[in-house]
């Protein structure tokens, strides 16, 4: 099994346009992606808040074979949108949430008018190729987060399940070619229609190597209080769960419901519902189904954030991961649901293990030194990826991606080290990064964030205030012979925050590189 992180990063448009074609690349050498999964939110450049425009959204993808013929690659995300700046007396919508069992990418305002969608997934060698219709215009970038998978031990399938509207009552997820080693779950209740006044967002996991084990994140911005009229403030409540692996909030309600993974079958897996889930309301759920290796190669924990600066060691099953996948809230808490400004924020994250070893570029580069504009000569920029890290022919580091316009035309993130004039060049690809959404708690005007990270543990939270505090940022050191991670807390909060996280043991048979 394979793995990569890569980001692509969709600009902002003028007016609608109709399956426009594009494509995200994996490092070179990758090869074909068997599946993937996708974090998406629009706005910010990188490492900031971005409260620029009013509507922000944030999602969860799934691209995988279909259950129908085990080939043909279907598409599944669940989405969540927020109204920045609206006033407590407007009667107009300030949430919006739902799933799509066609798209990997759906971006929508609040008004309920879809902005931009992306479907029709082709995986090619080192390539993903899509489409995507800009039905809207946006002032807003959207960055999307791909975790890519290949490898002849590795296979999927994705789908969706109503689950069981009685409590203790189970349903199954059947016909499947193995059984799974890991199920990720999403959802979002209700769907895009006026009349709902919640945004609501899950994401789960469950494994199945030992003991079954669960856990699961769950966000939620209401705008009008148990379904009343206009003229309330917002309400936000979170809950992480360490042992269900979907939640999902009652329409009109802070109460939430769970459900769990019970078994997994030869040929797929049963979940059971620990309350009364309301059909076509809040019992539907989307997942992704994992046959790895062996099902000892997936660690699911559950974590709390440092309290402090600096270094600090997460142990794993005796292994060394390759591959961190997780969510991580405002919350202090498991298993209650909160209602207060540590419910604000929720962010989900990806990071794996960054090579030493470059990839040398197509053609030629020339940029000066302190600029951020470079230009190419028979260059592909367009398969670079915000982050990527870009050498000389001496192997100097010049600079960072941020973004590029066409295949001959980059911006770094800062001004290049040191000038180059049509000169060779090499790239290490990044691949540690967090989304988030934030929205305000008890506000008369909402307030509403969304970032693009770097620094893949990150939270934020916003409380009534103008603006969102950081919480919690660090980024991941690189993977070594330790059996587990270390993270390195830049920002710490005086009480640790609750999160959840799979790990992925290295097995792609290469060597390390020490930290």
């Amino acid at each position: 099994m394979k793995t990569c992180v890569v980001r692509k990063r969709i600009p902002s448009n003028s007016g609608a346009a109709t399956n426009i074609a594009d494509t995200v690349y994996t490092p070179p050498g990758f090869g074909i992606p068997k599946f993937a999964i996708c974090f998406y939110t629009n706005g910010s450049g990188n490492d900031a808040y971005d409260e620029s425009s009013s509507n922000r959204v944030m999602g969860i993808g799934f691209i995988g074979p279909s259950l129908s013929d085990f080939v043909s690659l279907e598409s599944f995300t669940s989405f969540v949108g927020f109204q920045d700046n609206e006033l407590m007396t407007s009667p107009a919508n300030k949430s919006v949430s739902g799933n799509s069992t066609t798209r990997f990418a759906f971006e929508i305002r609040v008004d309920r008018n879809v902005i931009r969608q992306f479907f029709n997934p082709v995986f090619g060698q080192d390539k993903l190729d899509f489409s995507y219709q800009n039905t809207n215009t946006s002032s807003n970038n959207l960055d999307l987060i791909f975790i890519f998978f290949t490898g002849d031990d590795v296979q999927a399938n994705v789908g969706y399940l109503g689950l069981s509207t009685t409590a203790a009552g189970s349903v199954s997820a059947t016909g499947m070619s193995f059984r799974p080693d890991i199920i990720f779950t999403c959802g979002s209740g209700f769907g895009t229609v006026a009349n709902q006044t919640d945004g609501r967002l899950s994401f789960g996991c469950s494994t199945r190597s030992g003991t079954i084990k669960n856990s699961s994140s769950l966000f939620r911005m209401r705008h009008i209080s148990n379904g009343g009229t206009a003229g309330s403030a917002t309400t936000v409540n979170q809950s992480f769960y360490d042992n269900r692996c979907f939640s999902m909030f009652v329409q009109n309600s802070g109460t939430a419901l769970t459900a769990d993974v019970t078994s997994f079958n030869s040929d797929g897996f049963t979940i059971t519902s620990r309350g009364a889930f309301a059909n076509g309301s809040t019992n539907t759920m989307l997942y992704m189904a994992i046959k790895g290796p062996s099902s000892n190669i997936f660690d699911l924990q559950n974590f709390t954030s440092s309290t402090s600066t600096g270094i600090s060691a997460i142990a794993t099953s005796n292994y060394t991961p390759s591959l961190i996948i997780g969510a991580l809230g405002t919350v202090t808490a498991f298993n209650t649901v909160t209602t207060s400004n540590n419910s604000t924020g929720i962010s989900f994250f990806a990071a794996k293990t960054l090579s030493s070893r470059s990839n040398y570029g197509r053609g030629t580069m020339s940029v000066s030194s302190g600029s951020t504009a470079v230009t190419g000569s028979g260059t592909a920029f367009s398969s670079l990826n915000p982050g990527d890290v870009i050498y000389n022919s001496a192997n100097t580091q010049i600079g960072t991606v941020s973004s590029f316009s066409n295949n001959t035309s980059m911006t770094l993130s800062s001004g290049a080290s040191a000038a180059m004039s049509s000169e060779n060049y090499s790239f290490i690809p990044f691949g540690q990064f967090s989304v988030s959404i934030g929205s305000s708690n008890a506000a008369e005007t909402s307030q509403i964030y969304s970032a693009i990270n770097t620094n893949p543990i990150f939270i934020a939270s916003y409380g009534t205030a103008a603006t969102p505090t950081t919480l919690v940022k660090a980024k991941i050191n690189n993977f070594d012979s330790y059996p587990g991670f270390k993270i390195n807390y830049d920002t710490a909060n005086a009480t640790g925050r609750k999160g959840w996280f799979l790990a992925f043991k290295d097995n792609e048979n290469r060597r390390r590189d020490a930290n």
